[in-house]
Parts: structure tokens; C-alpha cells; sequence
């Protein structure tokens, strides 16, 4: 639809994310100027690709950064770390000086 978005929650989800370009790029349209994108995933190596990701349910937090800053969005928080095995990172559209 139309209307614009507030928060968006990837909850162990992000790693599935195939067609990232084209989703993150509809996110940056429809995301309001302080809206947020919450990002609570596995921790996986910076080594796996997209499908090994998926497979085995984790993904780098690193790849994950990469990729929201090549779709334009900032980080503006990170951790701490919901559990051992996790990472939660915040991206928004602008520079977290908001």
C-alpha cells in the first residue's frame, strides 16, 4: 500500500532474505524519516553464502550492516546481544544524530 512505514522487525528472519535489493529498496521508500529496522538473527561467519545462510539459519552481523548501508540505511544501535548466539542491530534512514 501507500502507507508509509514505522518499524519494521526481522526476528531470525533476515538470513532468508534472497531478494535483499529489492525489498530493503521498497523499506527505504516507505520508511518514515525515524523509523526503525530491527535486525535479531543468529550469528553466523562472515563465510556463508546466501543459501548456506539460509540452510543453516544464521547469518553475519557484518553481511547484515553491509548490506543495510549499500540499501542506504544507518546503523544507529547495536547490541547488546539478546543471547550467546545472537546480535541485534537498529538501522534507520539518516545518521543517528536524530
Amino acid at each position: 500500500s501507500d502507507e508509509p512505514v514505522d518499524v519494521v522487525f526481522f526476528l531470525d528472519s533476515y538470513h532468508l532474505l534472497f531478494h535483499g535489493e529489492t525489498l530493503l529498496s521498497k523499506l527505504r521508500e516507505k520508511l518514515m524519516p525515524a523509523g526503525r529496522i530491527y535486525v535479531l538473527d543468529r550469528r553466523g561467519s562472515g563465510s556463508l553464502s546466501r543459501r548456506e545462510a539460509s540452510h543453516r539459519r544464521k547469518i553475519s552481523p557484518k553481511v547484515v550492516e553491509r548490506e543495510m548501508n549499500e540499501a542506504g540505511f544507518s546503523l544507529w544501535f547495536r547490541g547488546p546481544n539478546p543471547a550467546r548466539d545472537r546480535f541485534l542491530l537498529v538501522f534507520g534512514k539518516a545518521s543517528n544524530s536524530q
